[in-house]
């Protein structure tokens, strides 16, 4: 197997677009539920871009007052996929 080395400088101008929708959502997210950022007192991190300590830093930056609160990385988007098959797809 071949295996490619990066810095983290490339790796975060690799994936700088896909965090800055992440943000993009985020505020979106806020706007729509007509909240002020500095209400939100906790953001709930799960899935494996919950890891990426730019995603992290990107987060806290923005809502400051927030505490990122950290679930089962994998497990939990597994557990979201296959509640939300069963219900789409459930048989009656």
């Amino acid at each position: 197997m071949n295996y490619t080395t990066i810095n983290k400088s490339d790796f975060e101008d690799s994936i700088f677009d896909d965090v800055e929708k992440i943000l993009s959502t985020l505020k979106s997210t806020i706007a729509s539920a007509q909240i002020h950022k500095t209400s939100i007192s906790a953001v709930f991190m799960t899935g494996g871009a919950s890891l990426v300590p730019l995603v992290r830093n990107s987060i806290l930056s923005y809502l400051p007052q927030a505490k990122l609160i950290d679930g089962d990385k994998f497990a939990s988007v597994a557990t979201g996929l296959t509640l939300t098959a069963s219900i789409k797809f459930a048989c009656s």
